[in-house]
């Protein structure tokens, strides 16, 4: 039921976002504590996990809407440490590039294939189980809602990833979107 619940929750999310461009409630807010907030989120997995989080984090505001960059956060921490083995590290990191912000989430973790990057944001893609080195729960639908939460922000993503090395993730999003 859990299961099924969260899948369908990620699925009136991310059609929510897609209607018509969903109508952001923006605000101005510190990045550094949205930051905070969402890996709050993800710290009992990872101490679970004994995995080790730090932050290079600098303070600074942004003009978005919170709860939808909260949700974006959440969906590319809960993989970072979801595909990063036990013991393994986690990277956040912020800086200020112009008039945009940019978010580093960097793990250690199995990494993604190159073939497959082309993928990652497909809704419902997930890699094939037969070359994936752990058995992960979700439906695929993650990296859909951040991507389109991202785009509806006019931001961008880029990822690097490495198989056996790990994954980065860079999120550039305008201060005033």
């Amino acid at each position: 039921v859990d299961s099924l619940s969260f899948l369908v929750n990620r699925l009136l999310s991310l059609t929510r976002y897609q209607e018509n461009g969903k109508i952001l409630e923006k605000s101005t807010f510190s990045l550094e504590e949205l930051i905070e907030s969402a890996s709050k989120k993800i710290i009992p997995l990872a101490k679970e996990k004994k995995i080790s989080l730090k932050f290079k984090l600098i303070p600074g505001k942004i003009s978005a809407d919170r709860a939808a960059l909260w949700e974006a956060l959440l969906v590319f921490l809960d993989n970072a440490v979801k595909y990063t083995p036990s013991g393994g590290n986690i990277l956040l990191k912020t800086k200020l590039v112009g008039h945009n912000w940019q978010v580093v989430i960097k793990d250690n973790g199995i990494g993604i294939d190159e073939q497959d990057l082309p993928h990652i944001f497909d809704r419902f893609w997930r890699v094939d189980k037969a070359r994936q080195k752990q058995d992960q729960d979700g439906y695929g639908l993650g990296l859909a809602l951040a991507k389109e939460i991202i785009d509806l922000h006019q931001g961008k993503i880029s990822v690097e990833s490495w198989v056996g090395k790990g994954t980065t993730f860079t999120i550039t999003l305008p201060q005033k979107s």
